[in-house]
């Protein structure tokens, strides 16, 4: 291929990168805070446990319902005919019609755990209400990684872009010497090579790209986001005004836990369901009536010679049942430890997640530092090269070298500044703190 001919390749590769941006500029903006209410309102996960408290709301009325009184009709209406041997014979053993109906009242007056069956289905709702707000609480988390990886990408996928369009000048320029005798063939050559391999890695970067949008866009419950445009920021809140908002409440002990919390209403249902089982193998009393009509004609079914009822009060005592009570008891035993050792787990992982994720920051804060000044350095760099290139004071090796290193440091502070904020949400959460708090804080530094 000439020089022409890849020349004119460059120049609409670059214009198919142009092209193929995150968004229409007409679309909305999504903001961070946006993603986010657009998650809580649409993630098909979150809405999922959401209706699972619904149906877990109706347990406590279902076991409030058992305690109520039953009152059951039974309705019989058939033919017969008694055989003649027997002493009660009806009819003389001729077919007859026979009508019956019963109406059966139960109310049960005592019956040992009843009350703490309600207070356990009680439970169940606040159980799953906390499993709502860890999913919630995770769905933000997975959202500002996504989020910021979606800018991240973009960022690297243009910083080799940006380096193409430098590079394509450069060869245009390294192909007119070597035409002219003033460069080697071999610098047209090295300059080809590295558009040939930059062309690659931005086929990656696009890959890369496209996938962090598919993430995003999964976790917002939505096929894709080509509605909407996001803002290229990525500034960070200082440590310093995150320990400024954390710090007092932690003090304060104004944190919140879903998992302890979890913990102990567990522990708490454990005793009720302990209750309800011992029941089942204790003495209840309930009182029982019966209404009964029986007839041979269905105009007599309403006389008062068809009717006849009894009421009374009926105890059960249960006597053996297999020591299973033994049995279940040593097994609410068991799952009352493993409820303490989870928490002690629980206790320790947050605790250890607060100085991972602290040291992370504090390492982060300073490589982003760092990260600002080699890009400076860099850029300053950069423009230096290409000028020192294009009055031939330098050769192409040195020029590629530079703009390699300017490329790096930027795509490094990109990576500092996105693992910072994946840091701080993960920081967040093991202090107990709302993750909605640190979306405002990140976008009030982003504005």
């Amino acid at each position: 291929m000439s020089f022409t001919a890849f020349n004119a390749a460059i120049i609409f590769f670059v214009f198919l990168l142009s092209a193929a941006g995150f968004a229409d500029d007409a679309g909305p903006l999504l903001t961070l805070r946006a993603a986010a209410e657009k998650a809580l309102a649409l993630n098909p996960e979150l809405n999922e446990k959401q209706e699972h408290v619904n149906e877990m709301g109706e347990h406590a009325p279902l076991t409030v319902s058992q305690l109520m009184p039953s009152v059951k009709l039974t309705v019989n209406e058939g033919r017969a005919k008694d055989p003649l041997v027997y002493p009660f014979a009806l009819f003389n053993g001729e077919p007859y019609n026979k009508y019956q109906d019963d109406l059966n009242l139960a109310q049960p007056l005592f019956a040992f755990g009843s009350v703490s069956a309600i207070r356990a289905a009680k439970l169940d709702r606040k159980l799953s209400e906390l499993d709502v707000e860890i999913t919630r609480r995770d769905l933000l988390d997975q959202l500002i990684d996504a989020y910021f990886n979606v800018v991240v990408t973009e960022r690297n996928k243009q910083i080799l872009e940006d380096e193409f369009k430098v590079l394509k000048k450069s060869f245009s320029m390294t192909a007119h010497r070597a035409r002219i005798g003033r460069n080697q063939i071999l610098d047209a050559l090295q300059t080809k090579t590295q558009v040939a391999l930059l062309d690659s890695q931005i086929s990656d970067a696009t890959s890369q790209y496209e996938v962090a949008v598919a993430q995003l866009a999964n976790l917002l419950g939505t096929h894709d986001l080509t509605q909407f445009k996001m803002r290229d920021s990525l500034k960070v809140p200082s440590l310093a005004s995150v320990d400024k908002m954390i710090q007092p409440r932690l003090k304060q002990h104004d944190y919140e836990l879903p998992e302890l919390q979890e913990n102990s209403l567990n522990l708490r249902k454990i005793e009720y369901e302990k209750d309800v089982t011992l029941g089942q193998n204790l003495p209840n009393l309930q009182f029982t009536g019966d209404l009964t009509n029986y007839s041979f004609k269905k105009s007599d079914m309403l006389s008062q010679q068809a009717q006849g009822w009894d009421i009374g009060v009926q105890l059960n005592v249960p006597l053996f049942s297999g020591l299973s009570t033994l049995y279940q008891m040593r097994e609410y035993a068991s799952q009352e430890a493993q409820l303490a050792m989870d928490r002690q787990n629980t206790e320790n992982q947050m605790t250890f997640q607060q100085v991972s994720a602290r040291k992370t920051l504090e390492s982060a804060e300073h490589s982003i530092l760092s990260g600002e000044d080699a890009l400076k350095l860099g850029r300053a760099s950069s423009q230096e090269a290409q000028r020192n290139y294009r009055y031939a004071t330098i050769d192409i090796l040195q020029f590629l070298q530079v703009q390699s290193s300017y490329m790096q440091a930027e795509s490094a502070l990109n990576t500092y500044k996105y693992n910072y904020l994946v840091a701080l949400s993960k920081y967040y959460i093991a202090c107990g703190q709302p993750e909605m708090d640190l979306i405002d804080l990140i976008e009030e530094v982003n504005k």
